[in-house]
Protein backbone atom coordinates (compact mmCIF):
# COMPACT_ATOMS: atom_id res chain seq x y z
CA UNK A 1 0.00 0.00 0.00
CA UNK A 2 1.47 3.39 -0.94
CA UNK A 3 1.98 5.90 1.82
CA UNK A 4 -1.01 8.18 2.28
CA UNK A 5 1.11 11.21 1.41
CA UNK A 6 1.28 10.06 -2.23
CA UNK A 7 -2.51 9.75 -2.53
CA UNK A 8 -4.11 13.15 -3.25
CA UNK A 9 -6.61 13.63 -0.45
CA UNK A 10 -8.07 17.03 -1.37
CA UNK A 11 -8.84 16.41 -5.03
CA UNK A 12 -12.52 15.74 -4.29
CA UNK A 13 -13.26 18.93 -2.32
CA UNK A 14 -14.08 21.22 -5.29
CA UNK A 15 -16.47 18.60 -6.65
CA UNK A 16 -18.41 18.42 -3.38
CA UNK A 17 -18.49 22.20 -3.00
CA UNK A 18 -19.75 22.66 -6.58
CA UNK A 19 -22.26 19.86 -6.08
CA UNK A 20 -23.75 21.47 -3.01
CA UNK A 21 -23.54 25.01 -4.36
CA UNK A 22 -25.34 24.17 -7.60
CA UNK A 23 -28.10 22.20 -5.94
CA UNK A 24 -28.71 24.60 -3.05
CA UNK A 25 -28.75 27.73 -5.20
CA UNK A 26 -29.75 27.23 -8.79
CA UNK A 27 -31.34 23.78 -8.56
CA UNK A 28 -33.38 24.53 -5.46
CA UNK A 29 -34.52 27.91 -6.78
CA UNK A 30 -35.72 26.43 -10.06
CA UNK A 31 -37.37 23.60 -8.16
CA UNK A 32 -39.25 26.04 -5.94
CA UNK A 33 -40.38 28.02 -8.99
CA UNK A 34 -41.62 24.85 -10.65
CA UNK A 35 -43.42 23.73 -7.50
CA UNK A 36 -45.02 27.15 -7.06
CA UNK A 37 -46.14 27.10 -10.67
CA UNK A 38 -47.81 23.74 -10.16
CA UNK A 39 -49.48 24.37 -6.81
CA UNK A 40 -50.18 28.07 -6.36
CA UNK A 41 -52.17 30.48 -8.42
CA UNK A 42 -49.57 33.23 -8.25
CA UNK A 43 -49.67 34.07 -11.93
CA UNK A 44 -46.49 32.11 -12.57
CA UNK A 45 -47.84 30.65 -15.78
CA UNK A 46 -45.99 33.36 -17.70
CA UNK A 47 -42.57 32.20 -16.51
CA UNK A 48 -40.54 30.31 -19.08
CA UNK A 49 -41.56 26.67 -19.20
CA UNK A 50 -37.98 25.48 -19.75
CA UNK A 51 -37.28 26.01 -16.04
CA UNK A 52 -38.39 22.40 -15.58
CA UNK A 53 -35.65 21.14 -17.91
CA UNK A 54 -33.04 23.55 -16.54
CA UNK A 55 -33.85 22.32 -13.02
CA UNK A 56 -33.41 18.72 -14.17
CA UNK A 57 -30.03 19.40 -15.77
CA UNK A 58 -28.72 21.30 -12.77
CA UNK A 59 -29.81 18.57 -10.38
CA UNK A 60 -28.63 15.58 -12.44
CA UNK A 61 -25.43 16.93 -13.98
CA UNK A 62 -24.71 19.61 -11.42
CA UNK A 63 -25.42 17.72 -8.23
CA UNK A 64 -25.28 13.99 -8.93
CA UNK A 65 -22.50 13.99 -11.51
CA UNK A 66 -20.25 16.26 -9.44
CA UNK A 67 -20.93 14.17 -6.35
CA UNK A 68 -20.16 10.90 -8.14
CA UNK A 69 -17.00 12.35 -9.72
CA UNK A 70 -15.78 13.59 -6.33
CA UNK A 71 -16.38 10.22 -4.71
CA UNK A 72 -14.68 8.44 -7.60
CA UNK A 73 -11.59 10.66 -7.45
CA UNK A 74 -11.37 10.09 -3.71
CA UNK A 75 -12.24 6.39 -3.40
CA UNK A 76 -11.00 4.66 -6.55
CA UNK A 77 -7.26 5.31 -6.03
CA UNK A 78 -7.56 3.86 -2.55
CA UNK A 79 -9.66 0.96 -3.81
CA UNK A 80 -7.01 -0.10 -6.33
CA UNK A 81 -4.22 0.72 -3.89
CA UNK A 82 -2.60 3.33 -6.10
CA UNK A 83 -2.71 6.95 -7.19
CA UNK A 84 -4.33 8.89 -9.99
CA UNK A 85 -2.51 8.42 -13.28
CA UNK A 86 -2.99 12.02 -14.43
CA UNK A 87 -3.92 14.22 -11.47
CA UNK A 88 -3.74 17.41 -13.57
CA UNK A 89 -6.72 16.24 -15.62
CA UNK A 90 -8.92 16.33 -12.52
CA UNK A 91 -9.01 20.12 -12.62
CA UNK A 92 -9.91 20.05 -16.32
CA UNK A 93 -12.76 17.63 -15.72
CA UNK A 94 -14.09 19.90 -12.96
CA UNK A 95 -14.14 23.03 -15.13
CA UNK A 96 -15.50 21.21 -18.18
CA UNK A 97 -18.32 19.72 -16.12
CA UNK A 98 -19.19 23.08 -14.54
CA UNK A 99 -19.12 24.87 -17.90
CA UNK A 100 -21.33 22.21 -19.47
CA UNK A 101 -23.96 22.41 -16.75
CA UNK A 102 -24.07 26.21 -16.87
CA UNK A 103 -24.19 26.37 -20.68
CA UNK A 104 -27.00 23.84 -21.01
CA UNK A 105 -29.09 25.32 -18.19
CA UNK A 106 -28.62 28.86 -19.55
CA UNK A 107 -29.52 27.64 -23.03
CA UNK A 108 -33.06 26.94 -21.86
CA UNK A 109 -33.62 30.61 -21.04
CA UNK A 110 -32.07 32.28 -24.10
CA UNK A 111 -33.63 33.02 -27.42
CA UNK A 112 -33.66 30.50 -30.23
CA UNK A 113 -30.50 31.96 -31.79
CA UNK A 114 -28.40 31.10 -28.72
CA UNK A 115 -30.12 27.93 -27.51
CA UNK A 116 -28.68 25.38 -29.93
CA UNK A 117 -25.06 26.61 -29.79
CA UNK A 118 -25.18 26.65 -25.98
CA UNK A 119 -26.63 23.14 -25.87
CA UNK A 120 -24.07 21.78 -28.33
CA UNK A 121 -21.15 23.42 -26.52
CA UNK A 122 -22.51 22.31 -23.13
CA UNK A 123 -22.98 18.71 -24.21
CA UNK A 124 -19.52 18.63 -25.76
CA UNK A 125 -18.12 19.99 -22.51
CA UNK A 126 -19.97 17.37 -20.43
CA UNK A 127 -18.74 14.60 -22.75
CA UNK A 128 -15.15 15.84 -22.51
CA UNK A 129 -15.41 16.03 -18.72
CA UNK A 130 -16.57 12.43 -18.56
CA UNK A 131 -13.81 11.15 -20.80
Amino acid sequence: MPPLSTVPTRVFVPFFIASLALTLTWGATLGMINLARLTAGWGLGTLPRPSVWAHAYVQVFGFMAFFIMGVAYHVLPRFVNGTLQHPRLVRWSFWLQLAGVVMIACGFFHGAAFTRPLWIAGRASLTDAAV
